[in-house]
Formats: C-alpha cells, structure tokens, sequence
C-alpha cells in the first residue's frame, strides 16, 4: 500500500507526514490528540516515551474504538487543537523542547546541533 499525505494540527501548529497505513500499524484506545486537516483517518494520537532515546520513543497511532473503528471522541476541532498554543519538538537526542505556535513548523527531526542553531537565530530574530 502506496504512503498517504497526511497534514496534522498538533497544539495549534501544522505537521505533514506521509503514512503508511497498512494492517497491523499501531493503534490506541486512548483520546486523539491531533487534529487531522488533510486525510483519510480522522482520529490519531502522537505519545512520547521518555524512557526512550530520540526518535525510537516517538509514536503516531490511530485512536480507535475497542471494536477498531474510529475513536468515539472523533477528530479535534480547531479550537481543541489549539488549547496550549504550543508545539511540541524532539531532537534526535531525545530532548523534548515546546514551541510557540507559529515560530516554526516540524516537517522532520532535528539533530542537536541544527536544533541549538535553530533556537539561536530564534532568540536574534526576537531580541531585534
């Protein structure tokens, strides 16, 4: 099965992915937490495990019902998805930072070093 475009809102700000969704991918019980803008599945979770490192402890799942439909809360609304007016980034490194929505969009993950840069020109564009 060919991957499908996927655009997401999570805590207000825009994340596109391409996702395979063939059988057997993961899924959750628990409450969707993004907002689907643009594909076929309406309900999906984004969870972090910090025991792990860097990207190996992130995981998007579809939120389902226990008989595996799609998950009785149903996709966010705009106003839910916006609720912390924040988003989250994972460095490679597995270090979790918060981002004003708006500052940035996450198309991929950082490394550190592209991440401290980044936070770097941030902190100049800001201070004027």
């Amino acid at each position: 099965m060919a991957a499908e475009e996927y655009r997401f809102e999570y805590g207000g700000a825009p994340l596109n992915i391409a996702i395979d969704l063939a059988p057997g991918a993961p899924t959750t019980t628990a409450a969707p937490n993004l907002r689907v803008v643009q594909g076929s599945w309406k309900t999906w979770r984004l969870e972090a495990d910090l025991t792990k490192p860097g990207l190996e402890g992130i995981r998007l799942m579809k939120s389902v019902s226990s008989s595996g439909g799609q998950h009785p809360n149903g996709n966010l609304s705009p106003a839910q998805s916006v609720t912390n007016g924040y988003m989250v980034m994972i460095t490679n490194a597995g270090n979790l930072y918060q981002i004003a929505a708006g500052w940035g969009v996450a198309s991929r993950f950082y490394t550190t070093e592209e991440w401290s840069a980044q936070l770097t020109q941030w902190a100049a564009e800001l201070a004027g």
